[in-house]
């Protein structure tokens, strides 16, 4: 813990409880247990469409230990050359083959992919990588599409919804939803993207290997930390979005997980991995996500960094983004 931080706390509640008790005054924190949460170097609360002050507003914001030794906004780091990925003619393939080493031969041992992703800042260029995993993978794909349908008291009137079609529900994209069109394969890296059974495993950001697929079930095992190699049923699901971006309600019918050989930072944070490999076709864009990046490692060699600069042409130097 920040020493500032720890003695201003320590000094507060002796100073406070002192009065009631004068044996307090000897006691760190007076004699009261204490616990510490939150990480301000970490990503902060998510604020949709919020400014800077209104993300640094959610959080904390007049502590010290926010500001000591640290300058606003954006900081230029260079990035040590053992962990630069430095050559390379197609990145994306690069970055593949550093992380997920021989990846047709290791598709049958799920312990493969437990402890290694590559993580980029942005849901586009996760996509580009999970398609080009994919192309990789030589077996048949499934194909399931998301049945969508607008919520009857979208308007007032008994009459069909010529607005909200099933076309255009297809096309919408957010956070929390699962795409229109979920293409799998035997061994491919899902991640869940709802709580299901929390007792069982089945959480919100779970990870598993799809071992079989049918219309209406995915059978698949845990590679996540908690219940790792257990074998579980993800069945369809009938979800409302929640997302405020959308000023409207719809239904859908999909499986609620996502291809995770690749993911964004931000759903990375809580993790602990062996291998990451870290894509910035473009410089992290919030507080945290480069701290995000380098601390979901347990061990320095298992880092690997690739950095495209706005000529595309790769480059050892990146942002650092901090609020004070």
């Amino acid at each position: 813990m920040h020493k500032h931080c720890f003695e201003v706390v320590d000094r507060s509640l002796r100073d406070v409880l002192t009065p009631y008790d004068e044996r307090n005054k000897y006691i760190h924190f007076g004699g009261k247990v204490v616990v510490f949460c939150g990480d301000f170097r970490q990503i902060l609360s998510v604020i949709h469409k919020g400014t800077r002050q209104a993300v640094v507003n959610a959080t904390i914001n007049s502590s010290k230990i926010c500001i000591e030794d640290r300058d606003d906004v954006d900081i230029t780091l260079r990035i040590p050359d053992d962990v630069l990925i430095s050559s390379s003619n197609d990145l994306i393939a690069s970055i593949v083959t550093v992380i997920y080493p021989s990846i047709l031969d290791n598709m049958k041992h799920p312990s493969f992919f437990h402890d290694r992703v590559i993580l980029t800042p942005k849901n586009s260029i996760v996509d580009l990588i999970n398609e080009y995993m994919l192309l990789l993978i030589d077996d048949d794909e499934n194909v399931h599409l998301r049945y969508d349908s607008p919520n009857n008291d979208n308007s007032g009137f008994d009459k069909p919804d010529d607005i909200h079609t099933p076309e255009f529900l297809n096309t919408i994209v957010c956070s929390g939803l699962p795409n229109h069109k979920l293409i799998l394969k035997f061994g491919v890296s899902v991640m869940l993207l709802r709580n299901i059974d929390p007792a069982h495993g089945l959480c919100n950001e779970t990870r598993l290997i799809v071992t079989k697929m049918r219309q209406f079930i995915i059978e698949g095992n845990i590679i996540s930390e908690s219940n790792i190699c257990d074998k579980v049923f993800i069945p369809g699901l009938s979800l409302t979005p929640s997302n405020i971006k959308i000023p409207f309600k719809f239904q859908c019918w999909q499986f609620p997980i996502v291809v995770s050989f690749a993911m964004t930072i931000n759903k990375s944070q809580g993790q602990s991995l062996k291998n990451v490999g870290v894509y910035l076709p473009q410089s992290v864009f919030s507080h945290g996500q480069l701290y995000i990046v380098v601390s979901r490692l347990t061990l320095r060699n298992g880092l690997k960094i690739l950095i495209v600069d706005d000529n595309e042409n790769l480059t050892n130097t990146t942002s650092k983004v901090v609020y004070k």
